[in-house]
């Protein structure tokens, strides 16, 4: 249709640009963009940005889970790859830009009086209508997959500082066990010099003891530099910087068993982020293929041109117009789909291995939170009482010459590797749970503690008969005198 009489070109490109829409939203778009806020909203600022007071480092593992979540380079790459993702979203369901032309007479080789003087159009494209919405679908799906491995990133970094804390707890709790240990070699030796001067002990006896203490000395200059590195690894792992102090205080959790059926936590390790985001990438790379399947459709093209008309001044002319693409290599888009549903079903098989993974992983973190309960409880509630009560006997006999150096120090090794054990055992216990927690992908319920069960509270030594003309006893004497009081538990 042909309009003349002083129609405005600016009256006829305002009316088409209002007709345009800005593009097809996503179907998950708004869910993907209020799960970033509210992941903002919790967070406070990204990962690694400064804060005007920095959280401090330790001494409870809580403090250290904070300070990894608010540091920590990789999860600070994560969360800024969602981000990333998220904004990706709206360009992908972007249409063409318009494009605005302009021409002016300049030159006509001839003497035709009909010459357009001036014109100018503008044209805007459309793709078929699935195009752009399959886009942003393909990348609203992409940013939720982002956005779940950025939980499972969360999870690993939980187990990962969880471990490493504890590894640095040990090494603490041994070197302590260790010294308190020395003490009581210390003490033994001196007991033995007055036993030397009545001929009740000889000089290879004490002899025996000061080379064990010699030993035991080592091992405890062997755990503080082990204990550096152990330090260095808490930094790298939470995101401090170098020489940052790492206090570690308090006793791990109670080790109990999982309250929860093993069925609820299999299907909770299914559901568990890391695998969800495979499914996820699945979807976009369906979307993915919808858009191009969407490109072997023809697109569209709708413009308006105004002319300025020769002859009479002021008359002009608006010449509205539709074009079609032709989308003539289809073959080209056949290729594009399949590359895309090849994709789709790669990333499908990944989540099948992932869940494989999972489900093995699961049965070995249950079994290792079991076995670690199961020593925790042999070593607290049978072997150190039983260890405890022979030592008393052997060391009260040897204080009154009724046994020998070999019985005291045997009986002072087996109480040793007991409480090294039982410690042991707890740090495995506290790193299992994080690791079950991983891989279930949530806080796991813990069992209640039955009276007969292992407990976080540190066993205590039974005091014995202090024997009088033969020095203080290490088990009766006050703390304060020797140092550390005698037990195998944690840290209060």
């Amino acid at each position: 249709m042909l309009l003349t009489r002083h129609a405005c070109p600016c009256v006829a490109s305002c009316a088409l640009l209002l007709l345009v829409p800005a593009g097809c939203a996503g179907t998950y778009e708004s869910a993907v963009r209020t799960d970033l806020e509210r992941a903002a909203r919790t967070l406070g600022p990204a990962p690694g940005e400064a804060r005007e007071t920095p959280t401090p480092l330790g001494p409870a593992l809580s403090d250290y889970l904070v300070y990894a979540a608010e540091r920590h380079p990789d999860l600070r790459a994560s969360y800024g790859r969602w981000r990333a993702s998220v904004h990706r979203i709206s360009p992908a369901r972007r249409l063409p830009d318009p494009a605005v032309d302009f021409g002016l007479f300049v030159w006509n080789s001839g003497e035709n009086a009909g010459v357009v003087p001036a014109r100018a159009s503008i044209r805007q494209e459309f793709p078929w209508p699935t195009a752009l919405s399959a886009g942003a679908d393909a990348a609203a799906a992409e940013a939720r997959a982002l956005s779940q491995r950025f939980e499972a990133l969360l999870l690993d970094l939980r187990q990962q500082v969880t471990e490493a804390y504890f590894r640095l707890w040990l090494l603490r709790e041994t070197r302590t066990i260790q010294q308190e240990q020395l003490e009581i070699l210390r003490w033994l030796s001196q007991s033995t010099l007055g036993q030397i001067a009545t001929g009740a002990a000889t000089l290879a006896d004490q002899q025996q003891i000061d080379l064990i203490a010699a030993r035991l000395e080592d091992a405890i200059a062997g755990l503080d530099q082990q204990e550096r590195a152990a330090e260095a690894q808490v930094r790298a792992v939470v995101g401090a910087p170098p020489g940052a102090e790492t206090p570690t205080e308090g006793a791990p959790p109670a080790v109990t068993l999982p309250a929860e059926a093993d069925a609820a936590l299999e299907k909770a390790a299914l559901d568990h982020p890391f695998i969800a985001s495979f499914a996820l990438m699945g979807e976009a790379s369906d979307a993915l293929a919808r858009r191009e399947a969407a490109g072997r459709f023809p697109g569209f093209a709708v413009g308006v041109e105004w002319l300025r008309m020769p002859g009479e001044m002021g008359t002009s002319a608006v010449v509205p117009n539709v074009g079609v693409r032709l989308p003539l290599w289809q073959g080209s888009y056949r290729e594009g789909i399949r590359a895309a549903q090849a994709d789709a079903s790669a990333q499908r098989a990944e989540g099948e291995g992932a869940a494989l993974r999972a489900q093995a992983a699961l049965a070995e973190a249950l079994s290792v939170v079991r076995d670690a309960h199961r020593r925790a409880a042999l070593n607290e509630h049978t072997l150190l009482p039983q260890a405890e009560a022979a030592y008393a006997s052997v060391l009260g006999a040897y204080t009154t010459s009724r046994s020998s150096i070999a019985e005291s120090v045997l009986a002072q090794q087996q109480l040793l590797e007991i409480r090294l054990d039982l410690a042991q055992a707890r740090a495995d216990h506290a790193v299992a749970w994080a690791r079950l927690e991983q891989v279930v992908g949530r806080t796991v319920e813990r069992a209640a503690v039955s009276s007969s069960g292992p407990s976080s509270e540190p066993p205590s030594m039974q005091p014995t008969e202090q024997v009088s003309g033969q020095g203080k006893d290490p088990i009766t004497a006050p703390s304060t005198e020797r140092g550390a009081s005698l037990r195998g538990g944690q840290h209060d």
